[in-house]
């Protein structure tokens, strides 16, 4: 067994309820809800390239931001069934990004307070 996958519970075998953490017990009955997770990420990342690619959307749009930290989000959830350290670390800093460019165009959206002295 690859040292990655390590944690996973094989389907014929019983886990000693002593023996691990509720969340991974969690995790580990539900890894094909999280690996469909992470599938639909990719999903959503390469259906956001191609509509950036041919212009169906801005790379400016609140929407483009909103939707690469949805897919971000979704494939760190797949992770967590398959971990892998690069894949997470990119996810991590897609999701920062991602958030930052939300905030940079709400910050465009919302009207300039004008203070008069």
């Amino acid at each position: 067994m690859y040292p990655a996958c390590k944690h996973m519970i094989p389907h014929n075998k019983k886990k000693d309820p002593e023996a691990g953490s509720t969340v991974q017990v969690f995790i580990d009955t539900h890894a094909g809800w999280f690996h469909n997770a992470g599938l639909i990420g990719v999903a959503v990342y390469v259906t956001l390239y191609f509509a950036l690619t041919f212009e169906m959307i801005s790379s400016k749009a609140f929407l483009y931001y909103a939707l690469n930290f949805f897919a971000a989000a979704l494939v760190l959830l797949g992770l967590l069934v398959a971990f892998n350290l690069a894949s997470a670390l990119i996810q991590i800093f897609w999701v920062v990004i991602s958030t930052g460019g939300m905030i940079l165009r709400l910050r465009e959206r919302a009207p300039e307070r004008r203070v008069d002295g």
